[in-house]
């Protein structure tokens, strides 16, 4: 339990730091997409942060009642990671595209009356369980991280076939493949959340097989967010050699 708790610790802080140098470069560059990715990645991982936190305050005895407002905020920090993550997609996968901008602007609507929705009732979900409220929660959450999946996912594919006629290196089309990856563990993981409130109507973090998933599924998403934004040199090394 020890082990995978140190684990899933090391995942939300690779995240934060994941998120932090996105900023760091946006404040640079000055790149609204990399500014709307980074806050993704950095609200998400403290709101996990603080979601352990207080669920573990509560799982140690702790009253509901005084864990509650950390969770509230972590919860709106999610939710506003959320947020950012649908404008974050907007703007680099169809940052023309007026369908786009709508589903953004109505993911970012929906995102924050969500959470607010949430935290007005003021139970703790150790408390609340899996209701409607926390369902839909998790869904509205979620939803961000599935439409990023599926438009890094679609552009990997078109920059792969251009990739075998030699119209664009190989590290940079795999940079969209391994976001489509972090996105599909960030949803795993919350599928994770969201099935063991229903079935066992508490946290991962209760169980050692939880908390073990938990720390797999975070690892893997924050190595491969990282990747996919700052691909390491032995990584570049190996997808040249291999397009060699």
């Amino acid at each position: 339990m020890e082990a995978a708790n140190l684990a899933w610790s090391l995942a939300l802080g690779f995240l934060m730091v994941t998120g932090l140098r996105l900023l760091w470069g946006a404040a640079w560059t000055g790149r609204g997409p990399e500014l709307a990715i980074g806050l993704a990645v950095l609200t998400s991982a403290g709101g996990g942060a603080l979601e352990t936190s207080s669920v573990r305050a509560v799982m140690a005895g702790g009253e509901a009642a005084l864990a509650f407002p950390v969770q509230a905020v972590a919860r709106m920090l999610t939710m506003a990671g959320s947020a950012a993550l649908f404008v974050g997609v907007w703007r680099v996968f169809h940052p023309d595209r007026v369908w786009a901008r709508t589903l953004a602007v109505t993911g970012v609507t929906a995102s924050l009356a969500v959470g607010i929705a949430w935290v007005s009732v003021g139970l703790h979900s150790e408390v609340r369980g899996a209701d409607p409220g926390t369902l839909l929660f998790h869904a509205a959450r979620a939803s961000s991280y599935v439409w990023g999946g599926i438009a890094s996912f679609r552009h990997w594919n078109r920059l792969r076939r251009r990739w075998r006629v030699g119209l664009v290196e190989h590290v940079i089309a795999q940079q969209f493949f391994l976001w489509g990856v972090a996105s599909l563990a960030t949803v795993a993981l919350i599928a994770l959340i969201t099935v063991n409130h229903i079935l066992l109507g508490a946290s991962p973090l209760a169980t050692q097989q939880g908390v073990t998933l938990l720390a797999l599924l975070g690892l893997l998403a924050g190595t491969t967010i990282y990747s996919a934004f700052f691909p390491p040199l032995l990584y570049r090394r190996w997808m040249t050699a291999s397009t060699a």
